[in-house]
């Protein structure tokens, strides 16, 4: 039975199972270039998404939103390239990785952070710091936490506050007889940050405030 909805990079040297200490069958996947998505409903990726979500919802029964990023991201190692103008350095492959992100708004999430943690996370409107500042701010001692490191992980927190986003939308529209297929399984949605640094050492970074269902 699958227990958890988890968007994670495509590279291959990412191991979900093993970051998460459970079996590969408790996993629904959605792989994408450094665990992007998009915030905007129109486009074909959001809608893929979207889909994926719902079917977790209803059909798996899963209440786990989890984002899983990890560290020497080749995806957001070539957007920071391309942001600050080192495009000769990169090979074709890596242009479209940065521009796949950059379409998706991951240029500057920070910004995008700061109006969602206003706006869309309740409980969290009075927090002292931005979840981009939280990043830099909480202590990780094992993580060595360089521009990579800490672009990654605010990229990472944006996909999980798009995905709770989408949450809420799907949730919005579920009918009467969603609901009681579903109510049996949980009522409130949990979303969760982890960080994997490809050395054996998994990260729990944040928990975003939960999702009730009905």
């Amino acid at each position: 039975m699958f227990k958890i909805f988890l968007l994670t990079c495509s590279d291959g040297r990412v191991d979900p199972a093993k970051a998460l200490n459970t079996d590969t069958k408790d996993i629904f996947y959605l792989r994408t270039p450094g665990a992007s998505t998009s915030a905007v409903s129109k486009k074909d990726n959001y809608i893929t998404d979207k889909a994926g979500l719902t079917f977790a919802i209803l059909d798996l029964n899963i209440r786990k939103i989890v984002v899983l990023s990890h560290s020497d991201c080749r995806a957001h190692k070539s957007l920071i390239k391309v942001t600050n103008g080192y495009s000769k350095d990169l090979s074709s492959g890596e242009l479209y990785l940065a521009q796949c992100l950059k379409q998706r708004g991951y240029e500057n999430p920070h910004m995008e952070l700061r109006l969602r943690q206003k706006t869309e996370c309740e409980g969290m409107e009075n927090c002292e710091l931005g979840f981009d500042q939280m990043i830099e701010y909480k202590e990780f001692p094992s993580i060595e936490k360089d521009k990579l490191c800490i672009e990654t992980l605010k990229g990472g927190l944006l996909s999980l506050s798009r995905l709770r986003s989408m949450c809420k939308e799907v949730l919005s529209e579920l009918s009467e007889d969603d609901i009681k297929k579903i109510k049996s399984f949980g009522d409130m949605l949990n979303f969760e940050l982890i960080y994997d640094d490809l050395n054996g050492n998994t990260h729990h970074i944040f928990n975003m405030p939960g999702i009730k269902i009905f």
